[in-house]
């Protein structure tokens, strides 16, 4: 979980166990590294969840809450590499960043 300086909580769920290279406290930018993701939980391919939350002292009542990716790549039905900026992707398709 990383929390922003505004108080949301980003929460990158499936990251590769011992890929983190951050620290509890640290400080993080835009572009750190912060793990590989992985392939944990019931799924067949390596993956990540990523959630932004309100909050996180109460986990019972925090919401989760919308979010926009500045620039990613989708792959379409032809299979290329699509860019898009400040969209979200559609459900259950194979992004990319960077």
């Amino acid at each position: 979980m990383i929390k922003s300086a505004e108080g949301y909580i980003v929460f990158l769920a499936h990251l590769k166990c011992g890929s983190t290279k951050v620290a509890s406290g640290q400080v993080v930018k835009v572009g750190d590294f912060i793990g590989n993701v992985g392939n944990s939980g019931n799924s067949t391919a390596p993956h990540l969840h990523i959630n932004i939350f309100d909050q996180m002292d109460n986990p019972y009542t925090a919401k989760v809450l919308p979010f926009v990716f500045k620039e990613y790549q989708e792959l379409d039905s032809n299979e290329k590499w699509q860019t898009h900026k400040l969209d979200v992707p559609k459900v259950k398709s194979f992004v990319k960043l960077g």
